[in-house]
């Protein structure tokens, strides 16, 4: 029988979108982050970096006050110029902030152009943690962003040179507070940008600050972390002669052996860890999908408990399980307990290898395969649950791990972030005690899951009143769908996008490294040996 939720339940907050709805993207993040500071998701093109410097430079030549009102209408105006540039160049350029809006702006044909905003987050402020990261700059005590003396200052030097002689430049210099340019002067100024053209000076000043020879004093271990990533990056191009991707990186890092030298160690270690969490993070997000999309078949409120029935006994987690040889044809999750599941995971593990508290193995069983399973299909994530989790337990050979950060990272994530010491651990010691059916087991994680979601949603209306993410709403017994679609996927690892860094500085090609390339890999590796040891 449908009932309906009660008035009271609806939230008077806004309701906003959002991509962690379970809150366990933000641990894989802190991994990630942690692996390859100063690349984020949204710093695509490197050359960014470079335009904001010289904006930050050009600021404080131009004598309009010292204040960041003043700073971010300087930037904002000089950013939306070099937009329009760029695209009055190259229409088609991707991965340009404001593209839609500056795009119908030149179809209108107006001459000149206005310099209003684009975008709500301009480049200036996306690529600034990146910036600071990587120590081409920091913010002042007045809130306005300086440039460092040994990189930043040199960036905004070089990219000064390129558009000196432009008109828009001279313009600039000398009416700061410009409003509108030209359609001449901007199409003169993207010439001279030439936005996939980054010069030999400036790629060396983008080198020096994203793999320095010498990584600054106070932030080495950082540096020497990212540098440890992108010569392994480098290191695979060159074994496979092809541009790398990802799953290289992981598979590398799953691996129980590895031909890699012994520099790549703490990195490969790191992103075992964060795939560890990543598997998590996708199983639980699929489930939530499946119990917005059983929602989604009825109006009104329902019974959770039909729900949880109906998302945890789909056929998926049957099919899931026998495919990777978990369970056979004449069993089901309502048959097989627990404890067979364990001991047939277990099995599975072939040829374990320990080390600095973690374990791999052989025998195709891994999060790499039940990630890429989940993904191509959501209903799998029913029956692989309990699997990633049986993992998380095969995978930890210690819970003291002090002197290894990322194992002390995916151990700390806290009861609220379902952490595996607060909860997979006790809770995979319950069920080896009491070894109940796979659907109760099932059950249980999709309880949590939803669990999971509505703690998410409560606590960000706790720090915003008006943000309201909460895609189902429950009173008591009751759930009921709000007619949001959701879909789970995974969180995006910066691995690709640290890619796309590489290839823009002429480092990668299509055959794998370029000249370029192979010098800045004997450079890492000379850095990684110069600073040996854990990092």
């Amino acid at each position: 029988m449908l009932e309906a939720i009660p008035e009271w339940v609806e939230t008077q907050g806004k309701p906003t979108s959002g991509l962690d709805l379970t809150g366990l993207r933000l641990p894989v993040d802190a991994i990630s982050t942690y692996q390859l500071i100063g690349i984020t998701t949204v710093t695509p093109r490197v050359r960014f970096l470079s335009i904001r410097a010289w904006i930050i430079k050009a600021f404080s030549e131009s004598g309009l006050p010292n204040n960041y009102e003043a700073y971010a209408d300087f930037a904002t105006r000089v950013e939306t110029a070099i937009i329009f540039a760029v695209l009055l160049n190259n229409p088609n350029l991707p991965y340009l902030p404001g593209v839609t809006k500056a795009l119908a702006f030149i179809d209108e044909d107006a001459d000149p152009i206005g310099l209003e905003k684009l975008v709500d987050q301009p480049a200036y402020n996306l690529y600034a943690g990146s910036s600071y990261n990587l120590l081409l700059g920091y913010l002042s005590d007045d809130g306005i962003p300086g440039l460092t003396q040994e990189r930043g200052v040199p960036l905004a030097e070089v990219f000064e040179s390129l558009i000196s002689q432009t008109a828009f430049f001279k313009t600039l210099k000398a009416h700061p507070a410009l409003h509108e340019v030209s359609r001449r002067d901007l199409t003169d100024l993207g010439k001279a940008i030439n936005m996939e053209g980054i010069s030999e000076a400036e790629r060396a000043c983008l080198l020096s600050a994203l793999l320095p020879l010498q990584p600054a004093e106070q932030w080495a271990n950082r540096e020497i972390r990212r540098i440890g990533t992108y010569t392994l990056m480098l290191e695979l191009t060159q074994r496979h002669q092809r541009l790398p991707n990802e799953d290289d990186l992981f598979e590398a890092a799953l691996a129980p052996k590895t031909v890699l030298p012994k520099q790549f160690l703490p990195v490969l270690d790191g992103y075992l860890c964060y795939r560890i969490r990543d598997a998590l993070a996708v199983s639980h997000e699929a489930m939530l999908g499946l119990v917005c999309r059983e929602l989604g078949g009825y109006e009104g409120s329902i019974h959770h408990d039909r729900v949880i029935h109906a998302v945890a006994g789909n056929s998926g987690g049957d099919i899931a399980l026998r495919e990777l040889g978990l369970m056979t044809d004449d069993e089901s999750i309502t048959t097989v307990r627990f404890l067979t599941l364990a001991e047939r995971v277990e099995s599975h593990l072939l040829d374990r290898q320990t080390g600095r508290g973690l374990v791999r193995w052989q025998g195709g069983l891994d999060e790499n395969v039940l990630i890429q399973s989940i993904l191509q299909n959501s209903d799998a994530s029913t029956g692989l649950a309990p699997v990633v989790w049986l993992l998380c337990r095969q995978r930890v050979a210690t819970e003291t791990p002090e002197a290894f950060t990322p194992l002390a990272m995916l151990l700390r994530a806290g009861s609220a972030r379902v952490g595996l010491r607060e909860v997979v651990f006790p809770q995979l010691e319950t069920w080896t005690a009491t070894n109940p059916l796979l659907i109760e087991v099932i059950s249980w994680l999709v309880q949590r899951t939803v669990d999971q979601h509505l703690r998410i949603a409560w606590s960000r209306m706790f720090a915003d009143m008006n943000k309201d993410v909460a895609i189902l709403l429950c009173d008591g017994d009751l759930w009921t769908h709000r007619g949001r679609n959701y879909g789970g996927g995974r969180m995006a690892s910066r691995i690709s996008d640290a890619i796309g860094w590489l290839e823009q500085l002429l480092l990668l090609g299509p055959a794998g490294l370029t000249r370029e390339g192979e010098e800045v890999l004997q450079h890492g590796y000379d850095v990684l040996t110069r600073h040996g040891g854990e990092v």
